[in-house]
């Protein structure tokens, strides 16, 4: 997995790191497949931030309509 500067709170973060990590760990997913997630939600975070204001947390998600 590539790194990326990924615009979300420490919780947030955590949180992605963990569940793609257990994508490829537990699920056994392929690396693409991984990534492609990877991507998604780095993408979705960047989407969040301009919708936040500011760098978004789980509670924002948890917000969301």
């Amino acid at each position: 997995m590539q790194e990326f500067l990924i615009p979300a709170k420490p919780d947030l973060q955590a949180a992605r790191e963990s569940w793609l990590k257990m994508l490829a760990r537990e699920r056994r997913m392929s690396p693409e497949t991984v990534e492609a997630y990877e991507r998604d939600t780095r993408q979705f975070l960047h989407f969040l931030t301009d919708y936040c204001g500011g760098s978004p947390g789980i509670s924002d998600i948890a917000d969301l309509r």
